[in-house]
């Protein structure tokens, strides 16, 4: 969820298209570096599960100011991008 927040906050700052695409891959980018920084840190753990976790938060809050941006906020396209990105959260944990 807290990636999902920093991607709206992000890509609110660009417009659509190219430049908002590069602010997702460096939200995502922020978290495999984050990921990465905590297997340094006594007591916790990296792992590509939550960076994976990451990565479906930066999607949901893309697709969410996407829609907002474009006026696209149908109740199934909103529930569907919601529900593969809870699968993937899932699928990430189980892994």
């Amino acid at each position: 969820m807290l990636f999902g927040v920093l991607a709206l906050l992000s890509l609110c700052g660009v417009p659509s298209g190219r430049p908002a695409f590069v602010a997702a891959c460096l939200c995502i980018l922020y978290g495999a570096v984050s990921e990465w920084h905590q297997t340094d840190i006594p007591g916790r753990v990296g792992s590509v599960t939550d960076w994976l976790t990451d990565t479906a938060g930066v999607v949901f809050g893309g697709s969410v100011l996407r829609w907002v941006r474009t006026g696209l906020t149908t109740w199934r396209s909103v529930l569907a991008t919601a529900l593969v990105c809870v699968a993937a959260a899932i699928l990430a944990s189980l892994a």
